[in-house]
């Protein structure tokens, strides 16, 4: 397995692609930067559990995953395909509840070394890889259609595979549809108390109510908005959760 070639904070570049090898997924660079976290008053389908709006400032450089998580990518590590849409591999990974995405993270960390910390993004990095410097209900504006985001069983019963759609400006496609995505995360019933430095909520237990984000093929659009939130059982799965890797760049 070849190694993935991070370098040092002054070589650095928004959206810069960090190829993956099969076995580690491919991610993109994205910047520190600060945004708005929640859902306006105004925002239409939105809800309490999406407010008060707060500040965040992350003050670090983060890679995420390029897309979720694929089936050939959970393959190459697991062993074995637990999706209930294999209409390709190229495809997300789906059916996985956040204890399996768990093992799989421990398990990547071992194959690799432990040498990239490879991890869940928290609630509010998710958030804001999603922007991408968006202030709107979409990071495609305040609209959203079939044509950029797999969503309200518009391709389908199933998953599209990955990447069918344009970016947003991070560089990061599928954020919004095809997928839920775990976040580490417990679920809280609002923004009080959410951290403000990009970190997720304290933990717990291991079985607390954890949190997914973007939505999913089977879903109208009301979740894929940026600012939704969804809490489910860590154990629950289903074929339309998946998630994406990320870590920081040290």
């Amino acid at each position: 397995m070849s190694e993935l070639q991070i370098g040092t904070p002054q070589s650095w570049r928004q959206g810069e692609v960090l190829p993956g090898d099969g076995i580690i997924p491919t991610l993109v660079v994205i910047p520190p930067g600060e945004f708005i976290m929640g859902a306006p008053e105004t925002e239409a389908d939105s809800n309490d559990s999406e407010r008060p709006q707060h500040r965040v400032k992350i003050d670090y450089w983060l890679a995420v995953g390029r897309y979720p998580v694929t089936q050939y990518e959970w393959l190459a590590v697991m062993g074995s395909n637990p999706s209930k849409h294999q209409r390709g591999l190229d495809h997300p990974v789906d059916n996985v509840c956040w204890n399996d995405v768990q093992t799989y993270l421990n398990a990547l960390n071992e194959k690799t070394g432990h040498q990239y910390g490879f991890r869940m993004l928290s609630e509010s990095e998710w958030e804001y890889a999603c922007r991408g410097g968006t202030s709107t209900r979409f990071s495609t504006g305040d609209e959203i259609t079939t044509d950029q985001a797999c969503f309200d069983f518009s391709h389908g019963q199933g998953t599209c595979p990955v990447g069918c759609f344009s970016p947003n400006a991070f560089g990061l496609h599928d954020m919004h549809g095809n997928v839920f995505e775990w976040v580490e995360d417990p679920w809280a019933r609002t923004h009080n108390g959410a951290p403000t430095d990009g970190s997720a909520r304290g933990l717990p237990s291991y079985e607390c109510v954890r949190q997914l984000r973007g939505g999913g093929w089977v879903i109208s659009s009301r979740e894929l908005r940026s600012a939704a939130r969804k809490q489910s059982w860590p154990d629950f799965k289903t074929g339309f959760y998946g998630f994406r890797i990320a870590r920081t760049l040290p």
